[in-house]
């Protein structure tokens, strides 16, 4: 099945010319970039099949490629703070991440793992059924280019090429996670016109480490059942309230942001 892509009326349709003299001069992702983000001629899938080009046009369930540099404003219980995601750094991390943004995923979700002085994590759904569908999607491992410092935001995982939705936000040098596949996309934005790092830390995290290990929510329980049970049983979490792409590719502070939607 071939994507339906979104794109602007009043962008020319791409022939299946130009996207082959695309494929001679550009990396394939930014020729799905492309294509993601602008129309087709009628007849240009089946003129790339028929030149064995169809590896050109994504599939439908494909990631939507992420710009090479953004910035994502995520908007919490405790103030709002800015990612700046650099995709050489995690090319499938940072589609992933923007694809969820895109599919408006963060919206009033728990920091559900907080420990002071290692991480926040977040990225469980509030409905099993939407976990379930991302757990069937796995991205494969990229190689790590970066360190887990103190500020850096990497995907979590169980494992081997098993990174979905759940993201973490280092609150300290974990250099030590390098190796075993967390592999960082970009960075809290912490200057003085947004001090991002100092919204991180008033993130609750009396809870601590989840259940059985320690206090805090058990995550396959939220997996499995969503996030409903916890305004009752962890009243004290913090969630996020959205996250959004700014249309401002240089925004110095939250309010600076102007949502790209």
């Amino acid at each position: 099945m071939i994507l339906s892509f979104l794109f602007s009326s009043f962008a020319s349709p791409l022939t299946c010319k130009e996207v082959q003299e695309q494929s001679q001069n550009q990396p394939l992702h930014v020729i799905h970039r492309t294509i993601q983000n602008d129309p087709l001629q009628d007849d240009v899938v089946a003129c790339l099949q028929k030149k064995d080009l169809a590896h050109l046009i994504p599939t439908a369930d494909a990631d939507l490629i992420s710009p090479a540099r953004f910035f994502a404003n995520v908007q919490t219980t405790k103030g709002d703070f800015l990612i700046e995601v650099q995709r050489d750094w995690s090319p499938l991390g940072a589609d992933r991440f923007h694809t969820l943004i895109q599919k408006k995923f963060f919206q009033d979700l728990p920091f559900f793992r907080a420990i002071r002085g290692f991480m926040v994590q977040f990225g469980l759904h509030s409905q099993p059924e939407v976990n379930q569908s991302w757990k069937e999607k796995p991205i494969q491992d990229d190689l790590a280019v970066q360190s887990n410092l103190r500020g850096f935001v990497s995907f979590a995982t169980a494992g081997p090429n098993t990174r979905t939705t759940q993201l973490f936000i280092n609150t300290a040098n974990n250099q030590n996670l390098d190796s075993m596949g967390f592999t960082p996309i970009g960075t809290i934005v912490d200057t003085k016109e947004s001090p991002g790092m100092t919204i991180v830390e008033k993130i609750f995290s009396g809870y601590g480490e989840g259940h059985p290990s320690g206090r805090g929510p058990s995550q396959e329980l939220l997996q499995q059942q969503g996030s409903g049970f916890l305004k009752e049983h962890y009243p004290y979490l913090d969630y996020i309230k959205n996250i959004q792409i700014c249309s401002n590719p240089t925004p110095s502070s939250p309010t600076d942001c102007r949502s790209a939607g």
